[in-house]
């Protein structure tokens, strides 16, 4: 069986979600920490507030704080790197 060449608008698909995927990590190097921790359990891993701020031992405020501001300063990121 040959390859066949997979069609354009998959390989332009493809291409973007790589590069948008790259630019959320680089994004996500200029968090702190514990900003970067609380986002990807949330976004990521799919723990509720609740459950992340269990996990990480703290209150379900100060998580929500931490994943607040750090979306804050992604969404600066990201909208300055476009």
């Amino acid at each position: 069986m040959l390859d066949r060449p997979r069609p354009f608008d998959v390989v332009t698909e493809t291409l973007l979600t790589d590069l948008d995927r790259a630019q959320v990590h680089r994004a996500l190097a200029v968090l702190s920490d514990l900003q970067r921790e609380s986002i990807m359990l949330t976004y990521l891993q799919g723990y509720s507030n609740r459950q992340a701020a269990e996990r990480l031992g703290i209150t379900p405020g100060t998580h929500r704080a931490r994943v607040r501001d750090g979306l804050a300063r992604l969404r600066v990121v990201l909208s300055t790197s476009r």
